[in-house]
């Protein structure tokens, strides 16, 4: 389990503050809530939780039934990468769960890394070796 700091804290907060009268919680239907997901303005994913491979109320029966989760836990559930492409260095992230919020991310890389704007999806389909497009520039980056 990881404690400390993350992009989520400023949410969790936001979300605390929002919430009516001391110890009531705001939830949203997590059997059926839309998420959406930018990047830089431009929408990357836009889905509802009842299309995700591991349903939410499962996830949570599931981690419960081996460790107690406390009001402001998050439970990361991950992405099946579908829409997205790398996110790189100045990149604004904007991630909206309805009933919730939208957590704001700014993206910083000080390797200064960049890759393809492209999906695994597209990577794929032009034929190109790997799984996802390969490192084009910054720290790290394959020499030319």
């Amino acid at each position: 389990m990881v404690r400390g700091i993350s992009p989520a804290q400023a949410w969790v907060e936001h979300v605390r503050r929002q919430a009516k009268g001391e110890g009531e919680w705001h939830m949203a239907n997590w059997g059926s809530g839309r998420i959406r997901l930018t990047n830089n303005g431009v929408v990357m994913q836009n889905f509802n939780s009842d299309d995700m491979a591991h349903k939410i109320p499962r996830c949570i029966e599931w981690i419960t039934s081996i460790h107690t989760l406390h009001p402001g836990d998050i439970l990361a559930t991950g992405t099946n990468h579908r829409g997205l492409n790398p996110f790189m260095d100045g990149d604004n992230i904007e991630l909206t769960c309805e009933g919730c919020g939208t957590l704001h991310i700014a993206v910083r890389d000080d390797l200064k890394r960049t890759w393809a704007r492209i999906t695994r999806l597209q990577h794929k389909q032009s034929g190109a070796e790997g799984a996802h497009t390969k490192q084009t520039g910054g720290k790290y980056a394959p020499s030319k």
